[in-house]
């Protein structure tokens, strides 16, 4: 539990752009996990591989998925504590959609984008944050079709979520795609991106 609570600050401490502390945080999860369970390793490597993305270190992110990935493949739902169990092959995958797209790896992150989106029904908040992560992806790729196609179902999936963490991500996106502007049709497109609350 102790290791868990500390990839939770290492999370935030991503989210507020302090890479190399969030490093150091999730090493230290890791380190104090002991002989935690399957699903409690996997989800601190995950947390690790977005903190080594985030602060350009792609050699360790790297080995962190992977970590990550052989380590929920073991993980036993029924024996594992209740208080990870929303962690799964999607989110782990959702981060890896992040962190190889902060490598500048955008190919290797896309072949993420069908486990990312392997949700429950319920989970409509992190639907709607790895669709447009998938999206902006597309379009740093250079792949305005594939970011639409994407993003067509944004305003939907978002319409009765107030999340600041959506919104800045649907930003994101219009400002990605802001540069292809003369593209066919993606005028109109990003005027409904307009629409998604925050």
């Amino acid at each position: 539990m102790g290791a868990h609570l500390l990839a939770n600050l290492a999370t935030q401490a991503v989210y507020l752009g302090h890479a190399q502390d969030a490093a150091r945080l999730a090493e230290a999860a890791i380190d104090g996990a002991g002989r935690a369970p399957a699903s409690v390793r996997a989800r601190l490597y995950t947390t690790a591989a977005g903190a080594y993305g985030r602060s350009g270190e792609r050699r360790a992110c790297q080995n962190a998925l992977a970590k990550a990935e052989r380590a929920i493949d073991r993980a036993n739902t029924a024996a594992e504590p209740h208080w990870v169990g929303y962690f799964s092959h999607a989110h782990l995958a959702g981060t890896a959609l992040r962190c190889l797209s902060d490598l500048n790896l955008h190919q290797q992150a896309l072949r993420h984008a069908p486990n990312a989106i392997a949700l429950a029904a319920h989970n409509t908040r992190t639907r709607a944050l790895h669709t447009a992560l998938i999206a902006t992806i597309h379009a740093r790729a250079g792949d305005v079709d594939a970011a639409c196609d994407w993003g067509r179902d944004l305003p939907q999936q978002a319409q009765n979520i107030r999340s600041a963490r959506v919104a800045r991500r649907v930003r994101e996106l219009s400002y990605v795609l802001g540069q292809y502007r003369k593209a066919p049709g993606l005028e109109d497109f990003l005027l409904t991106l307009t629409g998604v609350p925050g």
